[in-house]
C-alpha cells in the first residue's frame, strides 16, 4: 500500500508543480441554470390532514428549475474549491393507480381502475459547498455536500375513475376527494450529497469566460413531511457561465535615487627621491654635500562607493 502512495506520489508530483508555477487564474464566478427531473420514492397511504382513499403512494416523477451563482477559489489548475447558492424547484406529481371493483349504472359490477393522484409543489432554496477537479482536457468533475431549504409545500389532491368510461362516482362526476392546501408538517432542511460533470468551453481568446453544460445527480435526505416516508432526488441538465478572475502580475515600482557625488578635494602627493652626492672638494679643506631633490606633483580625485539607505537620497552618518 505503502509503496503504491509513494508511486501516486512521483507521478502527480511534476503536474502539480507545474499546475502552482504556470496558474494565474485565482478564482471564478459567474452562474447556472437548467431543470431537473424530481424523482419521489415514498411508501404512505395518506398526508396529515389530507384523507385519501389510494392503498400506497409509491413513486414520483416531476421537473423543476435550477438557477443560482457560484464561485470557485482555485487551489491548483485541477483543483478548486466551489459554492453554489441558488433556487431549486423540487416539484412533481405521485400517481397511482388502484384497481376496484365497480358498480355500474346498470347494477352490475365490472372492473375499474381508479388513479389517485397527489400534486405537489415545493420550492427551495439550495446551498452546495463542492470540489471541482479536471479529468481529461476540458472535462471537469465534482463533487458536493449541502442542503435545500423548503420554502414551502403546497398540494392538489384528487381521485379519477379512469375505467369505466361509461360510469360516475357517487357525485355523477368522474373525480371525487378533490382537495388542495398547504403542508403543515413540512421539513424545511433536506441534507444531500452531489456529484456531477461539466465541460468547459471557452468563449474568448483569453480563456477567461467558459459557457460550460452540466450534468449532476443530487441524493437528498430525510423526509419532506415529518412522519412520513418520502425522499427526493434530482437528476439535473444546463450550464454555467463562468469569468475567471485572474492573479493581477506584479508591477515593480521604479524607484529614482538621486546621486549625489561628493566633492572631493585633490590630493596632493609628493615623490621625493633623495640623491646624495659626496664629493671631496679638494680645494677646501671641509666635505661638501651636494642634496639633489625630484619633486613630482600627482593629482588624483578619489571617489569611493556610497551606499545609500533604501529610498533615500541622504548620505548615511557612516561616511566621513
Amino acid at each position: 500500500m505503502k509503496k503504491s502512495i509513494l508511486i501516486l506520489t512521483f507521478l502527480f508530483l511534476p503536474l502539480l508543480l507545474k499546475s502552482q508555477i504556470n496558474s494565474r487564474t485565482i478564482g471564478e464566478v459567474g452562474a447556472y441554470g437548467g431543470i431537473g427531473s424530481n424523482s419521489y420514492n415514498s411508501e404512505f397511504k395518506y398526508l396529515p390532514q389530507y384523507p385519501s382513499c389510494c392503498p400506497n403512494y409509491k413513486t414520483g416523477q416531476g421537473f423543476g428549475l435550477n438557477i443560482g451563482i457560484l464561485g470557485n477559489y482555485i487551489l491548483l489548475d485541477n483543483l478548486s474549491l466551489g459554492v453554489k447558492i441558488g433556487y431549486s424547484d423540487l416539484s412533481g406529481l405521485i400517481s397511482q393507480d388502484e384497481n376496484k371493483i365497480v358498480d355500474n349504472n346498470l347494477g352490475t359490477k365490472s372492473n375499474g381502475i381508479i388513479r389517485h393522484d397527489l400534486d405537489v409543489t415545493l420550492p427551495s432554496l439550495s446551498f452546495e459547498p463542492t470540489i471541482n477537479f479536471g479529468l481529461i482536457e476540458n472535462l471537469k468533475g465534482f463533487l458536493g455536500v449541502g442542503f435545500n431549504y423548503l420554502l414551502s409545500g403546497d398540494i392538489t389532491q384528487k381521485e379519477t375513475l379512469v375505467e369505466p368510461t361509461n360510469v360516475t362516482f357517487e357525485n355523477g362526476k368522474a373525480t371525487r376527494n378533490e382537495v388542495a392546501g398547504s403542508l403543515d408538517n413540512l421539513t424545511n432542511f433536506l441534507p444531500f450529497v452531489s456529484v456531477g460533470f461539466y465541460y468547459d468551453l471557452p468563449l474568448n481568446n483569453k480563456n477567461d469566460l467558459f459557457l460550460s453544460p452540466t450534468i449532476s445527480y443530487k441524493k437528498m435526505f430525510g423526509d419532506v413531511v415529518e412522519g412520513v416516508n418520502w425522499t427526493v432526488s434530482k437528476m439535473s441538465l444546463g450550464v454555467q457561465l463562468r469569468y475567471s478572475i485572474q492573479e493581477k502580475p506584479e508591477i515593480k515600482k521604479e524607484i529614482k535615487r538621486d546621486t549625489i557625488i561628493p566633492k572631493v578635494e585633490p590630493v596632493i602627493t609628493s615623490a621625493i627621491a633623495g640623491d646624495f652626492q659626496v664629493k671631496i672638494n679638494e680645494e677646501f679643506a671641509s666635505d661638501t654635500i651636494f642634496v639633489k631633490y625630484d619633486k613630482d606633483l600627482k593629482f588624483e580625485a578619489i571617489l569611493g562607493y556610497v551606499f545609500f539607505e533604501e529610498n533615500e537620497a541622504k548620505i548615511p552618518e557612516r561616511y566621513d
